[in-house]
Parts: structure tokens; sequence; C-alpha cells
């Protein structure tokens, strides 16, 4: 045999020493304790009913089945178990126990344990496979150093040399790569076991364990339900409105801000958004005898016992009740729902997250408002009806003109059909001044002689758009409370539109459509008078 086929043979020696397997064992449950997972999750404005999904294959007869790890959050009044299985297939006592934090993650902390020492022996046998590979890849280099031993090697036989030497050397090197390839996510399992490991440690919560008893008369694999509702966890409304302007349209995105801090992570979970409100409960607030009385001046009132049937106790238990308002659908249901496509992801003591609900595109009428007592700017109105088929829910407003945003506001609760009415802010193309040119006082009467004071104002209008504008204009008139002191808009105050305007007491518009580039003039005056043996007046 030549030289050259003797460290050929031993390479091949080498190379059978190489072969190897990973001996990793898979991972397994605690004997009873089912593995479980939250499939869906509906969130309330205040709390969230949670499904968790366990399986297990049953052998006939009866046993238990233990779930750990419900959050302490959870309401066990609320706990409702079904299953599906083997026919026949009962369930029996259930029975809910709290679970100190150190016991709860005692086998979970034996599990991280025996996969953190199955990835270390994986690990060595990967060390031990590179080091065969170096000894062989030293060979090879050895063998290239001296072609042929010490005979040397004939120039005609240098191409059938290298031909077999890159033949034996490149397997050697993919194999090296990737055993190292291996060894990198080894060490990644391997660090992100022990972070899991160490957080173990600090992350120890007390929890509730669930036993269920079951029978059945047949072997077979079984699904096992939990519904339950947890506390820490809500949602609101908040919309996106964007106008256009030039378009006259208004882009409605509603958007559902939804946040929770139960204790466990819902993550690839079916998540539905509903308006109900099951904290409230099904007892309708009582009304009780409300009582009048003489006060005894001889007992001060702050000092009086307040018993059962008193007022106070009733009106308050009343108010408390029917704060929350509860939105209502146009197919007779009660509340409103919206189910989220494809899977989500919310964790616990995360930062809230937006999730869209749905979008609109709204015509739109575009005005202006103007309170020249105040400011000398209009601000932009617009008005739509809400087309939508679902209520919207109270919540926050984001507002946006032509792409700009311009402010943040409460949004009240709206039904389909119903107006909706928004300011966009301080419109720069229109001009309202409001000057004072007359302000007197003097008396009148000659029997009964009065006080007079007469105020008059001027209010200069300017619509520098390129198209014509609806413009209000506000003011107010002086309301009386003393039955002595009368107040009458002046004979020569430009009637006003609209009185006493959304129930406020003594605000006075006009509503007037402006033509592009139009100029204009309101007059707006009032005369106060009151008895001249009355002393002065207050608030003029």
């Amino acid at each position: 045999m030549s030289p050259l086929h003797r460290p050929l043979s031993l390479l091949t020696a080498l190379l059978a020493l190489a072969l190897w397997s990973d001996p990793s064992p898979a991972a397994t449950s605690s004997p009873g304790v089912l593995d479980s997972r939250i499939s869906a999750v509906t969130l309330f404005p205040d709390r969230a009913q949670v499904t968790r999904v366990a399986r297990a294959t049953l052998e006939g007869g009866e046993g238990r089945i233990l779930l750990e790890g419900l959050p302490l959050t959870m309401d066990p009044a609320s706990l409702r178990i079904r299953a599906r299985g083997p026919e026949g297939l009962v369930l029996g006592a259930v029975d809910v126990q709290p679970l100190r934090g150190r016991e709860a993650v005692r086998e979970e902390e034996r599990r991280l344990l025996e996969l953190i020492a199955a990835r270390e022996a994986a690990r060595q046998a990967i060390d031990d496979r590179l080091s065969s590979l170096a000894l062989q890849l030293l060979t090879v280099e050895a063998l290239a150093r001296e072609p042929g031993g010490d005979a040397g090697l004939q120039p005609e036989r240098w191409q059938d040399w290298l031909t077999r030497l890159e033949a034996t050397a490149s397997p050697l090197h993919e194999r090296r790569s990737e055993a190292r390839r291996e060894r990198a996510t080894i060490d990644e399992e391997l660090a992100r076991l022990r972070r899991e490991l160490e957080d173990l440690g600090r992350g120890e919560r007390d929890s509730y364990r669930v036993s269920l008893h079951w029978r059945s008369p047949a072997e077979g694999e079984a699904e096992f339900v939990l519904d339950y509702q947890v506390g820490n966890a809500g949602w609101q409304s908040v919309y996106e409105l964007r106008l256009d302007t030039a378009a006259d349209r208004m882009g409605l995105l509603q958007q559902a801000e939804v946040r929770q801090d139960t204790g466990e992570d819902w993550d690839g979970v079916a998540l539905t958004l509903s308006t109900a409100r099951p904290a409230l409960g099904g007892r309708l607030p009582e009304l009780r005898t409300r009582y009048l009385d003489i006060v005894d001046p001889a007992v001060p009132v702050a000092r009086r016992a307040v018993g059962p049937d008193m007022a106070e106790p009733a009106f308050a238990e009343l108010a408390d009740a029917a704060a929350p308002e509860l939105a209502t659908t146009g197919d007779d249901r009660f509340a409103a729902e919206w189910r989220l496509a494809g899977p989500r992801s919310v964790r616990a003591g995360a930062a809230s997250q937006r999730h869209a609900l749905q979008s609109l595109t709204l015509d739109t009428t575009i005005g202006a408002r103007s309170v020249p007592a105040r400011s000398p700017h209009a601000w932009l109105y617009a008005t739509t009806a809400y087309t939508g088929e679902s209520p919207l829910p109270a919540g926050r407003a984001l507002l946006f003109q032509d792409g700009v945003f311009v402010g943040e506001r409460a949004f009240a609760a709206l039904v389909p059909g119903a107006d909706l009415e928004l300011s966009f802010g301080v419109d720069q193309r229109i001009e309202v001044i409001r000057r004072l040119v007359e302000d007197q006082r003097g008396t009148e009467g000659l029997v009964r002689r009065q006080q007079r004071h007469t105020r008059t104002w001027v209010i200069e209008v300017h619509n520098g758009h390129d198209r014509p504008i609806r413009l209000s204009v506000l003011d107010q008139l002086p309301v009386p409370r003393d039955e002595r002191i009368q107040v009458a808009l002046s004979r020569e105050s430009t009637a006003p539109d609209e009185r006493d305007v959304d129930g406020r007491r003594g605000v006075v518009a006009w509503h007037r459509d402006y033509a592009a580039g139009a100029r204009s003039e309101l007059r707006f005056g009032y005369v106060v008078t009151w008895p001249q043996d009355v002393g002065p007046i207050r608030g003029l």
C-alpha cells in the first residue's frame, strides 16, 4: 500500500468515531396537573371573562385532575367548567383553593432544572464532537504539509492528491460549522432557561388551584373548558376624528384601548370587546321611604344620627349604581360587542394597547362659532350624522384637522343616527372683532326714580375663506337674580336668532351665512334698570 493510502485509511477510522446523536429527553408534565392555555377573552370596561382550555387522556373509571396557576384576581364564584370527552363523562365536585407562590413554582423549578441538565449534556456531546473533528482536521493538515510521506509525491499525481484532500477536508469543515451552529442554539436555550429559573424565584405569586373530580365509563380524550372573570382589566374607546375641510368629510376611526394586569398573559387569544357591565350585578337599587320632619333647634344638624330610613344613604346608593352608562345596539342585544380579527396578545402589566374596531367616512357640514366677548377667534365646527351600525361608547377623541393634530376632548356616547358636532380648533381665516361703542349710566322717571345702565357693542365679522361659511356668533345678556332688576335687549340690537343657547340662560346667538370674503356688522346691546333706592348692582 502506498504512503498516500495509509493516512486516508486513518481518516476513515477517525470519521467513524465521530458519529454522534443528541440524547436530550423530552419534557414531561407532573402527573395529575394538566397544562392549560387561554383560548379566548371577553373584555368588559372594568373586568374580563377568560376561557381556559385543558386536554387530558382519561382512563375508564374515576379520578381527579388539577389545574394550577389561575390568578388571584379571579372571582371564584364566577368559575364555570364544561367538558367534552368519552360518552358518559360526568364532572363531579370542583374545589378551588389558594396556592402559595413557592408551592406553585416548585414543580416548574424542577422541570426547568431537568431541561437545563439535558441541554448541558447535549452541549457537552457537541463539544466532544468538535474535539473529534479538530483531531481529524489536524491529520488532514499534516498530510497536506508532507504529501506522500518520506518518499514524496510525484508531480504527475499532485492533482489527484488535491482532489482527494478536498473531498476529505470539505465535509469535515461543514460538520464543524454545523456543530458550532447547534452549540450556539443550545447556548441561547440555556441562557433563556436560566433566566426563567432566576425569574421564577422573583416571580413567585400566590394563585388558585382547581381540583376537578370526574367519572367516565370508557377511556378517551377529554377537553375541559374553564370560564371565569378577573379584575384589573378593561378597555375604553379612543376615536380618531380626521376632518378634511376641502372635501367636507370626516374620517372616524374607532379604536379600543386595552389594559390588563390580571397576573396572567393573554397570548394568541380570540379577543372580544363588550360594553356590558357585569360588575353591576342583577339587583335593582331600592328606593327607601323618605321622611320629612321639623328640625329641633336644640339638636345640631351635624350631630344627628343618620338612620337606615333616612334619605342620604338611599340617594348615595342610587347615584353610585346609576353612574355607569350602558350602550345598546339596534339588533335587540343589550350590549355592543366587537370581535377582533385574528389572535391577539396582551401581556399582564404592559402598557395599554390600541386595537382598531371600525372605520367610517362621514359627510360633514363645516361651520364656525365665535364668542367675541372672550376671544377674537372663531372655532371651526363640524356637524355630521353618525351612520354606523353599532353604538359608540363614551371615550376620548383625538382631533385632526387637514392632517394636523389640534387637540383632545371627551367623547359622549352616541347611537346610530344621532348627530355629532365637534370643535376642531381655531379657524385662522375668520376674524371677529367686538368693540364697545356705548357705556352710559343715568336716572329716569319722575315718581319712581330708577337707575339705568346702557351698553352697546359692534361685532365686526370678516370671512377670509374663498368659499361661503356659516358662522354662529354668541354673546351674553346679564341675568338678574333679584326681581327688582330688569334687563332688556336694546332697540338698536340686531335681533338674535336663538336665545338661551344650549339651555344656558342669557346666552344669545346669531347664525349667519357669510359669502367668501364678506364683511358685516352685528349690533348687540342691553339696558339694565333698578330702583334708585337700591344699593349698587354687582356683576355689571
